[in-house]
């Protein structure tokens, strides 16, 4: 921008309503906290997550080469974080001091959730740059590898929030793009990924996705991750109650619980931590991004950067779906597509204003051409 000479703002203006509402309730709930400090710190790094962090992105990728430039290492990430977990899967310890929980891989991430989390998210931008990002046979091949990977590491995390979240993103995938030969038969392909994955899990130790929903639809509520997860929600709805106004404030340790836990669910969480202001910040800020990724959509210049903005969509959804069950809102993996939604805004933004420049430029030197022959 200093090279530039000029500054460029081009948040959509919901969400900066919904980041000053959030930071008004995250402030409040930080002077009644039991760590003031540690809560205003948290609001701060929230606040650069996803508004520093967004506007930055606005501001750098501004041609549609740098997007797919930015989901191809998005992707080459997940995929080398998922080959971690095979990794771990034939019995290699591939971090120190993390290893697999009960045949349950974590890849190069600290827990099982976090694996599922980062898999479930960029699976379809991934598909999607496979399928459209890329001209040469070669360079085609590696990114349906890559998804590939990525695919095997989401089985074998078997978190059964991610799967349910790249089930769903993958269906509203379905739902909003036109139909096509090559993504039947993409889905097909997957499917195959996934029943090979999963044998290949069981013969060295894994578990089976089959195997862990039966395990949590006998037991129900007694089981041991619902029940410690309904024990963090009762007490967050108790102290809700107690004071709807205020939060306990903002962070990993001022927002636990007194179970120890942080609450594992996106909305409450934000009520319990950062009360009533809190709460209407997040959901501003969401539904906010709801939008804008309908409107990418709506206005894409072409088919390929239409299955983008779809798939980038889907993404998120499916960031949010698995937020109803994990405490991830400081988890940067959730928060790329709805960072790449807002860049996509940004572009048609500065393309309409720079039409509407043309517009004018040509109208008025028609005016003075006209003028000129006149006299």
């Amino acid at each position: 921008m200093l090279a530039r000479e000029k500054s460029e703002f081009r948040l959509h203006p919901l969400f900066i309503i919904g980041l000053i509402v959030f930071s008004i309730g995250g402030i409040i709930s930080s002077f009644t906290s039991k760590m003031p400090m540690e809560s205003l710190i948290a609001v701060v790094k929230y606040l650069y997550l996803i508004g520093i962090w967004f506007w930055l992105g606005t501001v750098i990728l501004r041609k549609e080469t740098h997007i797919y430039t930015a989901i191809f290492l998005w992707s080459v990430s997940a995929a080398f974080t998922s080959a971690g977990a095979i990794a771990q899967l034939v019995g290699v310890d591939i971090i120190p001091g993390v290893s697999p929980a009960t045949g349950r891989m974590t890849g190069l991430t600290e827990h099982v959730n976090d694996l599922g989390g980062v898999t479930c998210v960029v699976l379809m931008p991934a598909l999607t740059l496979a399928n459209h990002g890329a001209t040469r046979i070669l360079r085609k091949y590696c990114l349906y590898v890559i998804t590939f990977i990525i695919t095997a590491g989401l089985i074998l995390s078997v978190s059964l929030s991610s799967l349910m979240a790249a089930l769903i993103s993958f269906i509203l995938f379905g739902i909003m793009s036109r139909k096509n030969i090559k993504r039947i038969a993409m889905f097909i392909v997957i499917c195959a990924v996934c029943f090979l994955t999963v044998s290949f899990s069981i013969r060295h130790g894994g578990i089976s996705v089959l195997d862990r929903f039966t395990e949590v639809a006998e037991q129900k509520l007694s089981y041991e991750t619902s029940a410690s997860r309904l024990d963090t929600y009762h007490l967050a709805w108790k102290s809700i109650s107690k004071n709807p106004l205020v939060g306990v404030g903002t962070g990993p340790h001022a927002g636990t619980t007194e179970t120890g836990d942080a609450v594992h669910n996106f909305i409450l969480l934000n009520w319990y931590e950062s009360g009533v202001f809190g709460l209407l910040g997040i959901l501003i800020i969401l539904g906010s991004l709801t939008i804008v990724g309908i409107y990418v959509i709506k206005f894409s210049g072409s088919e390929n950067m239409r299955s983008l903005s779809v798939s980038l969509l889907s993404s998120y959804i499916a960031f949010l779906v698995i937020g109803m069950a994990q405490p991830i809102y400081f988890r940067r993996f959730g928060w790329i597509s709805a960072a790449l939604i807002m860049v996509l805004y940004a572009k048609h933004r500065r393309q309409l204003k720079a039409d509407s420049m043309h517009i004018m430029s040509t109208v008025s030197s028609n005016g003075w051409n006209h003028e000129h022959n006149l006299a």
